[in-house]
């Protein structure tokens, strides 16, 4: 018995969910306190003994007897406000974690822009450096093909002598 609990409850809830697909609205939904609830006819309290303020009692005494309900008993479901604060508890920590989440991909966003953008400078550096590496070069070679002619120069000026 304690092995099919679970499945005897799936079972039951699915049983109701089809009998109250048939009834009418009124009828569904019942609150599981209504049996603690007891007609005031079916009491041995009489209307006129019910501490009533005196310009509501005037407006009882001609309404009917039958309308009136004591509660007897009120069951006090604690479990259920645990219940509903462990839900807050989940809630929080379910908005806590999602806003951490934000948090983080907003911090890596801006880490991978700022990396975005060091490559692009990285990348101009680079491009600048080059092409002054290039000019130095080609000023470099000019240069030692001057001094190469110069040097042919004197050595036909000092043949000449």
């Amino acid at each position: 018995m304690i092995f099919t609990f679970k499945d005897d409850e799936k079972r039951r809830k699915i049983d109701e969910k089809e009998t109250n697909k048939h009834r009418r609205i009124w009828e569904k939904n019942r609150p599981a306190r209504e049996g603690c609830l007891r007609k005031l006819c079916e009491t041995d309290i009489e209307p006129s003994a019910l501490a009533i303020n005196p310009k509501v009692q005037s407006k009882v005494s001609v309404m009917e007897v039958n309308s009136f309900t004591v509660p007897t008993e009120r069951n006090k479901n604690k479990e259920n406000r645990y219940k509903l604060i462990e839900k807050k508890r989940e809630m929080f920590l379910v908005e806590m974690m999602l806003q951490t989440k934000d948090k983080e991909i907003e911090r890596l966003a801006d880490h991978n822009e700022l990396r975005q953008t060091g490559l692009h400078c990285s990348e101009l550096m680079l491009e600048t450096d080059t092409s002054s590496f290039l000019e130095f070069f080609a000023k470099i070679q000019d240069e030692t093909k001057e001094a190469g002619k110069d040097l042919d120069k004197k050595k036909k000026h000092k043949a000449k002598l």
